[in-house]
């Protein structure tokens, strides 16, 4: 059975219906997508400039905040993404129930009550916190697709790629999904309902066409989901197994793009069917 969060934890708020953007993070979220309020349908997302910066290993120590000496006052502006960027690293490696909201604010170097003054409860902070990082997904997403490219089954790639390369930048959006997916709780629904669902109806509809097409062979979305989600992007959130089989690290930009390659490379080839490479086989003779 689900188990709702408690009202001590959800407060006085009203939970946001599905698609609706939590309000506590609405100037996070792209203005088209909050004029609409919803999500935006668009699947997987594009890569952008890679760096380690977020992986999984540095998740348990948030970067300092800049600011003056002394603890600013629980009124003063303090930069609200970096706030929401260290609870996202410390839900993400703790757990909603292993995070303390005090030691999070020590952490940051503010007052003890400026979070709770700022974002309300803790479930009100989590909340933000999924809406800050997979609002940034959904910001990537808008532009994944190259209109230059008229295969599918290309497209398809491409988007294969992109994840990859995503998801090695934020490795803490998947170290969330590996915890929270455990439970049928309301904060999975929330995740499910919010991104992932809207995420996954464009690449389903692709899968669909291509299947209809007889390019590739029958592939269930829930498969597709975890072959990619749970598995070629497994390196960036298990960092030190990773490691032992191959000493070089797997968040250096080379390792990276060789590794979104290869997995888009090899996907592609084992759904394709015969007919998808007679056709790829036309089209690099015309």
């Amino acid at each position: 059975m689900r188990t709702a969060l408690s009202k001590r934890e959800s407060g006085a708020s009203r939970k946001p219906k599905r698609g609706e953007v939590s309000a506590l993070d609405r100037d996070l979220v792209p203005e088209r997508i909050r004029a609409a309020g919803k999500i935006a349908t668009c699947p997987f997302v594009s890569c952008g400039d890679t760096d380690s910066r977020y992986a999984l290993q540095t998740m348990s120590s948030p970067p300092p905040v800049a600011r003056r000496r002394g603890r600013p006052k629980a009124g003063e502006a303090v930069d609200a993404g970096a706030i929401l960027d260290a609870a996202l690293r410390a839900f993400a490696r703790h757990g909603f129930d292993g995070v303390s909201v005090a030691t999070l604010n020590r952490e940051l170097g503010v007052s003890h009550n400026l979070i709770h003054q700022r974002f309300g409860s803790k479930a009100e902070l989590w909340r933000a916190a999924v809406d800050h990082g997979f609002g940034r997904m959904v910001r990537h997403m808008e532009g994944v697709f190259d209109p230059t490219i008229s295969d599918p089954l290309e497209q398809l790639r491409l988007a294969i790629r992109s994840f990859i390369v995503f998801s090695a930048e934020h490795p803490e959006l998947l170290a969330l999904m590996d915890i929270e997916a455990r439970q049928d709780t309301d904060r999975l629904a929330y995740i499910y309902e919010t991104y992932m669902a809207p995420m996954y109806g464009g690449i389903g509809r692709l899968l669909e066409y291509l299947i209809a097409e007889g390019r590739i062979r029958e592939v269930p979305l829930r498969t597709f989901h975890f072959l990619i989600a749970h598995g070629a992007i497994a390196p960036f959130t298990l960092v030190p197994l990773a490691e032992h089989f191959d000493a070089r690290s797997p968040m250096k930009p080379r390792a990276i793009q060789e590794h979104a390659e290869l997995i888009a490379d090899l996907i592609i080839a084992g759904v394709r069917t015969d007919a998808g490479t007679q056709v790829e086989a036309h089209q690099e003779n015309i």
